[in-house]
């Protein structure tokens, strides 16, 4: 009891939308005794793939015999899924109260304001120092300039990908987006970015140097390799393998144990699940979070290189995504799409989008799974939203969860 209502006065803070800056979240750090400091730090941002590379880091380094700290957003199923120590989600009693001692910050008339994120964020913080982890990977939420893990002393940043994603609250163009995320950097520490082009390159070039940050680029300073046997397909996640191999290797500058060999070796059993995770059966499910345009291309790549042609596929968004060019591009390679909304308050209008494309649409993704088997089709694709995703899981696999909250 103590913990779900614990959880319920954190979920209350999203009332309080989404506040980028620092100030905030560092006086609260100060007045927790400032569990960042000490911390050997790993920051992760971007549009698409930093989900992906922060796993893989996580995995490999745990697999050399590190105690690890990951923190992601947002959660699969469960809260506590965001804070995981050693591979496991952190136990609901100790993250209870860890939550508590933050929220009290917050509680009287003079209290720090914090949001959900700067919460969450300072709740895996304060974790992360009390288990004494060898290595915090820290995914960066929104941005990366003014985001909460933006206290902590990275001793490495990357940047996995700029894409059009969040504009309203980042910027209209893909050189103000790669502004936020690239300033990350800091005076000193490595910075390590995949493949970018145009204008997203020359702006994290920009930053980079103006902030006397080493800069290592995917393909111009390291590259992708034979040598890395990734457990997804697709060109994008072999760059991201590429890119989390590299930030793995400058760790090594810090423990031995984080080596080139070492990630080698791990990277073939890494899990990230609804991350193109396939649920065998009949019918079979391919679940796979694609939820802005440049996700669905590489899912799209992804499912060509497999040779996976879905029968069916299950489409979810949220209202501010760019749903018609994210449905036309599904439409390209399966004729029967049906739309089911995401678990969220700014789900995409479903009904609408369903007349104006002439497809059927489900009032939850549970009907939508199943009028999906039963048109009979033996491979169901679900795709979209990771809350679309989500929910799918939740159903087909029976987990436990707690609400969604798309912060």
């Amino acid at each position: 009891m103590l913990y779900s209502n614990t959880l319920k006065k954190t979920y209350d803070l999203a009332s309080r939308g989404i506040l980028l800056g620092l100030d905030r979240v560092d006086r609260a750090a100060k007045a927790l005794g400032s569990p960042h400091e000490g911390l050997t730090v790993a920051q992760i941002a971007g549009t698409n793939g930093k989900g992906s590379v922060a796993c893989l880091i996580d995995h490999a380094a745990r697999s050399a015999g590190l105690k690890v700290g990951l923190f992601t957003s947002p959660h699969l199923h469960r809260f506590s899924q965001r804070i995981m120590i050693d591979g496991r989600e952190v136990p609901t009693n100790p993250l209870g109260e860890t939550l508590e001692r933050v929220l009290a910050l917050t509680e009287d008339p003079e209290g720090i304001p914090l949001t959900f994120f700067e919460v969450a964020t300072l709740a895996a913080l304060e974790m992360f120092a009390r288990a004494n982890v060898d290595l915090a990977v820290m995914e960066v939420g929104l941005g990366g300039r003014l985001d909460a893990t933006s206290i902590t002393d990275p001793s490495v940043c990357a940047v996995t990908s700029i894409g059009m994603d969040h504009t309203a609250i980042l910027g209209d163009t893909i050189r103000q987006i790669a502004t936020e995320k690239a300033s990350i950097a800091q005076p000193g520490i490595p910075l390590f970015c995949g493949p970018l082009t145009g204008d997203a390159l020359d702006e994290v070039v920009h930053i980079a140097s103006e902030r006397k940050a080493p800069l290592h680029i995917c393909g111009r300073d390291f590259f992708v390799s034979d040598d890395l046997h990734v457990p997804w397909p697709g060109k994008h996640q072999r760059e991201n393998a590429a890119l989390a191999a590299a930030v793995f290797a400058q760790l090594g500058l810090v423990d031995s144990r984080m080596n080139r060999g070492t990630f080698i070796d791990a990277l073939p059993s890494a899990r990230w699940p609804g991350r193109f995770e396939i649920l065998d059966g009949q019918p079979r499910f391919i679940l796979d979070s694609a939820h802005n345009t440049e996700a669905v291309d590489a899912l799209l790549d992804a499912l060509c290189e497999r040779d996976e042609s879905p029968d069916v596929i299950i489409f979810g968004a949220a209202s501010d995504k760019p749903v018609d060019a994210m449905f036309d591009r599904l439409s390209s390679i399966c004729s029967r799409i049906i739309l089911a909304p995401p678990p969220i308050p700014r789900a995409f209008d479903h009904e609408a989008f369903a007349t104006k494309w002439n497809t059927p649409a489900a009032p939850d993704v549970g009907v939508a799974l199943e009028m999906a088997k039963d048109t009979g089709g033996a491979t169901i694709l679900v795709t979209g939203s990771l809350f679309t995703v989500g929910e799918a899981r939740r159903i087909l696999l029976g987990e436990h969860c707690d609400p969604p909250i798309s912060m």
